[in-house]
């Protein structure tokens, strides 16, 4: 067992049982919810975190729409270049996007949460700038599946850290500050890509800035999570870890996390390794494998009807595509709040369910040809409203759902079904009747959420737990 630092503040009654008290009473081990909480909960620490983390996800949303003004862009350069090429360059940057889903969430497992956004983010500056180097579109499809690829890692491992350093109760807010910062994001590529109109595409290689910033802030500043470490057996890090974050928090603990020859100690999906190497086919054992396929089915629906509505050519609120996108950005605000509030009010389920129902009903009312105009456009804001929050609470009920040694690894899963729907959705989404069948999916989704997936709200979300706590896990463990 290692042993965190003396605390010399014992006034508060919640904590004494938890630190060494002048009168000598033992340390009780504990877990790394209840270390997060004496660190001081959501303190300087994990707005710090968030902080990192959102410069990371700026980059990751520059990445993925960049087709939004490159694609017409292309079009004037390359003669040569048909609309359907064009329209196919996210379709091709969602491929590898897919793909690296699969590999660098199961490294994240593996290898850390740290390591992989780092080594992601050197991949997305390298890509990207390869993207604006090319001279033939071709060559332009291969860059864009490299950097869908590397981007995989970085947004992936940025949700997974900072889920896994806050409590219980700032989940879902957590996630929803990093889709702020994905807002703020697309709004500076909205007006930088206007005020380059005129200039050569090549120079929107400058939004390149957020990849190169956020790998020097996670190199400089970034810590390991301490629920992976501790998932690794590594008991003394893991502890670290968390002293580090209270003395950033102002906070002065003393501690202990159980040890692995402790009765009570039990990783949850150790059967398979405890250095996670076959985390993925851990979300596949027979307990867990219709709650595997509910997250995923939930998630293609949400983000496919999400890029759909971005990315179409045809559903649009304007025929100005700067417009649009500032737009789009301002409707997902309140999307991302509202869902913030109900998640923590009525749970996640419910919200879940309900935010896909919402989305279906506002996608059936924008394919009506009988509304007009401006009706449409107002429930096409509703449906990126609602978008924005299924893409939101999504990545935190997959988080909470699974265990730290394969966490990487179920949310990398719920997302690259995500990412299957954006590789159709730039393809399908304009087609005859193809805002009805999005909606269609998106209902059914709804009903699948509501009658398979566990409510997750104040659930631990250790990989480890004591007899007390296991509880809570029985509907969702994977050992």
């Amino acid at each position: 067992m290692e042993v965190g630092s003396r605390s010399t503040e014992t006034d508060d009654p919640a904590t004494q049982k938890n630190i060494r008290t002048e009168s000598g009473s033992a340390l009780r081990a504990i877990s790394v919810d209840e270390a997060i909480d004496l660190a001081g909960g959501f303190g300087r620490s994990q707005l710090r975190m968030v902080a990192l983390m959102g410069v990371t996800y700026m980059a990751c949303s520059v990445n993925m729409f960049l087709p939004v003004f490159l694609e017409p862009k292309v079009l004037e350069i390359w003669s040569d270049v048909r609309p359907v090429q064009a329209q196919t360059l996210a379709s091709f940057f969602f491929l590898g996007f897919w793909v690296g889903l699969f590999i660098l969430g199961s490294w994240a497992d593996r290898a850390g949460r740290r390591k992989v956004i780092i080594v992601s983010l050197i991949g997305m500056i390298i890509t990207t700038c390869a993207t604006f180097l090319v001279n033939s579109i071709t060559m332009m499809m291969i860059t864009r599946v490299a950097a869908g690829f590397a981007t995989s890692g970085a947004f992936n491992g940025s949700i997974v850290i900072v889920l896994e350093s806050v409590p219980s109760n700032w989940r879902v807010g957590s996630k929803a500050l990093l889709a702020l910062f994905w807002d703020v994001a697309l709004l500076t590529y909205a007006v930088a890509a206007y005020l380059l109109r005129n200039a050569s595409w090549r120079y929107l290689i400058v939004m390149n800035a957020y990849s190169i910033l956020g790998l020097l802030l996670t190199q400089l500043l970034l810590s390991e999570s301490a629920r992976f470490l501790l998932a690794q057996v590594s008991h003394e890090r893991a502890t670290q870890a968390v002293l580090q974050m209270a003395r950033q928090n102002g906070k002065s603990i003393n501690f202990l996390f159980p040890s692995t020859d402790e009765p009570n100690f039990r990783l949850r999906s150790h059967p398979h390794g405890a250095n996670g190497s076959t985390s993925f086919f851990a979300l596949w054992k027979p307990r867990v494998a219709v709650l595997t396929l509910a997250i995923g089915f939930a998630q293609f629906a949400g983000t496919m009807a999400f890029y759909g509505l971005t990315l179409s050519n045809a559903q649009h609120v304007t025929e100005n595509q700067y417009m649009n996108t500032v737009l789009g950005a301002f409707a997902e605000v309140p999307g991302i709040f509202v869902t913030w509030l109900a998640a923590e009010r009525f749970g996640r389920r419910i919200t879940y369910a309900a935010i896909l129902g919402t989305l279906g009903v506002a996608l059936i009312g924008a394919s009506l040809p009988s509304l007009g105009g401006v009706a449409t456009g107002i429930l096409l804001l509703v449906g990126r409203f609602a978008a924005a929050g299924a893409t939101m609470i999504c990545y935190v009920v997959s988080a909470e759902c699974f265990p730290t040694d394969c966490r990487s690894a179920g949310v990398a899963w719920g997302s690259s079904c995500g990412r299957l729907g954006a590789i159709l959705a730039p393809l399908t989404f304009d087609l005859p009747f193809g805002s009805v069948a999005y909606s269609v999916i998106n209902l059914l989704a709804m009903v699948s959420t509501a009658a398979l997936l566990p409510e997750t709200l104040g659930k631990k979300m250790d990989s480890h737990d004591s007899n007390e706590e296991h509880e809570d896990y029985e509907e969702i463990e994977t050992g």
